[in-house]
């Protein structure tokens, strides 16, 4: 591919802060297709892409002309219609990314064996990116081929809108027969009419017969159509993508000089027409849905909605705060009596530092003391530190915390929700195993670690009963918004009716006049000019 002076001219990543900004008002607004449109451009800005769309009739040859232009046959092409999905070229390590009609993705590798069937796969997959180490496509050149534009699919026909809003250049092919048809003309007009650079590819030329019209006259009365349809264009091509010896064909030089034309039609001042014409849609978009919206309603019955809308929503709140401030309050209270529980006192303690010293290597109990008789003191020192442990955290935290749970969910009229398990879930401590799981391997089994162990044991049960105490208050939580239920969906009903009214009650007021400064704004973001100007398309 040849430098591209031009591009470096038209550096249109000056424009991304502007797009960028506007991506975020249209965001705020709720216009989703203009921020997919904005993340399209920026994008492609942003990679400093330039993007060829081919479209055309499916019959017209698209697929087998792309693959003569890149030089290989990278997309499936046959007598029959191929591509039925949007196919992205563009240069990198050879793979394809699938995006599904639902908008899932997934990685293909295998592009020798997989393509054809991924490119005409247009029920299920809106759209394959093919990434190939190609020559043609270094620089930063996006090729696209477009289902037909004859599809009567309607998912096809706004997924190609969407891309072709991308292209720098529209390449429309359109086979011999047919170049004069009013569906080709018309697409070509439309695209006039949006600014946008056209180059039109008359293809299958192998076609013509010069004992019936001369190639000249051919030629001639396409020209003339193109002006009486006031349609503009870069260039016209004559070529055929399969008979390359055709006398009259021009692919090499289509060829050639696609890159530059794609480059020419890419200019700082063309993205800026492109930012205008989507703050133009934008604006149409807001005046579609404040149309949507249209009722009849006096003053006086706007007010009342305000007011019954307010009200309302001061209930809704109020109850949702004073419910977390009810579940704040019991976990606050559950939470105390697990931290001031006193679990590991002297006597508790001195358990634990024993049966860590029975853990000790030099452990012995006696003179003659047998690896049975050891076994057997440690697992009398495990038994005395559990049965102390278990004791203390039943007195000392589990018996409280069902208590106050049980006169608190008593209160609150949700008791026949617990009271099936009786708040046994509480009971955390699992005996030996707990404690065992609270011994560091490998340390020195001493007296300085076992005061460290009880430590440790002491943690780990505060920290196993907060844990507890989260789990009954997202039970509670959960039960006190059962029990709210009721009223929280007849308000929200209630809302529900006068929502679009209420939405209706403010837009008859001020939404016109705010419409015009917001898009007038916008304008300005452009061009800080445009927002004296008044008008715009």
């Amino acid at each position: 591919m040849p430098i591209d002076v031009v591009k470096q001219a038209n550096d249109l990543t000056t424009l991304l802060p502007i797009i960028h900004r506007l991506r975020s008002s249209f965001a705020e607004q709720g216009d989703e297709e203009r921020v997919e449109r904005s993340d399209l451009m920026a994008q492609k800005w942003m990679n400093r892409q330039v993007v060829l769309a081919f479209a055309g009739h499916f019959s017209a040859g698209k697929s087998t002309l792309i693959n003569a232009i890149l030089g290989v046959s990278l997309l499936p092409s046959s007598p029959l219609p191929t591509s039925a999905n949007v196919v992205r070229m563009e240069y990198g390590y050879p793979h394809a990314e699938v995006i599904f009609a639902n908008g899932n993705g997934i990685e293909v590798v295998d592009l020798a064996n997989e393509i054809d069937d991924l490119c005409r796969d247009g029920d299920h997959i809106d759209e394959v990116r093919v990434f190939s180490d190609i020559a043609y496509l270094q620089g930063g050149f996006v090729l696209i081929d477009t289902p037909g534009v004859d599809s009567t699919d309607t998912r096809h026909a706004e997924h190609t809108h969407k891309i072709i809003y991308l292209a720098d250049l529209i390449v429309y092919v359109a086979d011999y027969n047919h170049v004069l048809s009013d569906m080709n003309l018309s697409f070509m007009r439309k695209q006039t009419d949006l600014g946008k650079q056209l180059v039109l590819v008359v293809n299958q030329i192998d076609k013509h017969n010069e004992f019936e019209l001369s190639f000249d006259e051919f030629t001639a009365g396409i020209e003339q159509a193109l002006r009486v349809w006031k349609i503009t264009y870069s260039d016209v091509f004559y070529v055929s993508a399969l008979d390359l010896s055709f006398p009259e064909n021009q692919f090499e030089r289509l060829r050639a000089e696609l890159p530059n034309l794609a480059c020419t039609a890419q200019t700082v001042g063309r993205g800026t027409t492109d930012l205008f014409t989507l703050i133009a849609e934008h604006d149409a978009w807001l005046t579609q849905e404040l149309y949507d919206q249209q009722e009849e309603l006096t003053m006086a019955e706007a007010e009342q909605i305000l007011a019954i809308d307010h009200e309302l929503r001061s209930q809704i709140e109020q109850e949702q705060t004073e419910r977390r401030f009810k579940v704040s309050e019991f976990i606050t209270k559950l939470t105390a009596i697990v931290m001031q529980a006193i679990i590991m006192p002297y006597e508790t303690t001195e358990h634990a530092v024993a049966y860590i010293d029975s853990l000790s290597d030099h452990f012995r109990i006696g003179f003659f003391a047998t690896a049975a008789k050891v076994a057997a003191e440690r697992q009398r020192r495990l038994d005395v530190l559990v049965a102390d442990i278990s004791t203390r955290v039943q007195t000392g935290i589990e018996i409280h915390i069902k208590q106050v749970a049980m006169q608190v969910v008593r209160d609150e009229g949700v008791l026949s929700e617990f009271a099936g398990d009786g708040f046994s879930f509480i009971e955390g401590f699992s005996g030996e195993q707990f404690v065992a799981s609270c011994v560091a391997q490998g340390a020195q089994m001493d007296r300085d670690y076992g005061y460290q162990f009880a430590q440790k044991v002491e943690q780990a049960l505060r920290d196993l009963y907060v844990a507890r105490v989260r789990e009954i208050s997202h039970r509670l939580e959960s039960e006190l918004g059962e029990k709210a239920r009721p009223q929280q969906m007849e308000w929200e009903q209630q809302l529900g009716q006068l929502g679009e009214k209420q939405q209706l009650a403010t837009d008859m007021i001020a939404q016109s006049v705010q419409q015009a400064q917001w898009i007038e704004s916008l304008r300005a973001l452009v061009d800080p000019g445009a927002a004296q100007g008044g008008s715009y398309q």
